[in-house]
């Protein structure tokens, strides 16, 4: 993609010139995975109630969409080569979540916060979450009253809770998400249901192949940061 030409020029006195700026090109790079399901189901098994082939073709479908959320977060949640970008909490006090730990983590991305789009946490700190309460026992930093996924008070940003922001070494990665700073891509003309069949024992077989790219983007577009800040808590 384009890089950026900078910012606007003043010019002194009537009569200046401007310094063209060049307009440069950039590229980011990442490696097509190849992940699938398959299953096998006997005529026989198929002649009962239901419809077990097409079950396990939805069920195939379910779990290549839950890889490729995998494949998300293990791209968000990854600290080699990110440490401008994250907040270590854990090592401080108890290490657990709290309301200046989102500030500092909101503080990576300088001036550029805007179009924050969800806080993603795992179920053990969302609980630390929950649990901090004002005098009359209401969670100060979660909006549990609206319709659809909590809300972070502070930032009025919907949280995600997902146990595959697990802990390494009892520490959980958190993540601070801007619009737009994770891409997934999926060749469509390969994602179908292949099928065979099995003489040798009458049953059909059924398989998907998926093959996809995630990936983290070193910058938000038109901007100088990344749009992924990472917090780490006990």
């Amino acid at each position: 993609y384009f890089a950026s030409i900078g910012e606007a020029e003043d010019l002194a006195a009537d009569g200046d010139a401007l310094t063209p700026a060049t307009l440069t090109e950039s590229s980011e790079t990442s490696t097509v995975a190849h992940s699938g399901k398959a299953f096998e189901i006997t005529r026989w098994a198929q002649s009962g109630t239901g419809d077990p082939y097409a079950e396990g073709s939805r069920q195939i479908l379910v779990a290549l969409k839950r890889r490729l959320d995998k494949a998300l977060i293990d791209a968000a949640k990854s600290a080699t080569g990110w440490g401008s970008y994250t907040y270590d909490r854990s090592a401080i006090g108890d290490g657990k979540i709290t309301y200046d730990s989102l500030t500092e983590t909101l503080a990576l991305f300088g001036d550029e916060t805007g179009d924050l789009a969800a806080l993603a946490l795992h179920s053990k700190v969302y609980k630390d979450l929950l649990q901090i309460k004002d005098t009359t026992g209401r969670p100060l930093w979660v909006d549990t009253s609206g319709v659809g996924l909590p809300k972070l008070t502070a930032l009025g940003i919907p949280i995600i809770v997902s146990d595959r922001l697990a802990a390494v070494a009892t520490v959980y990665p958190g993540l601070l998400l801007k619009k737009g700073a994770l891409a997934a891509w999926i060749d469509d003309a390969a994602l179908e249901v292949l099928t065979d069949v099995d003489v040798l024992t009458n049953a059909d077989i059924a398989a998907v192949h998926m093959y996809y790219v995630v990936h983290r983007y070193l910058r938000y577009d038109g901007l100088s940061k990344p749009g992924v800040a990472i917090l780490k808590t006990k």
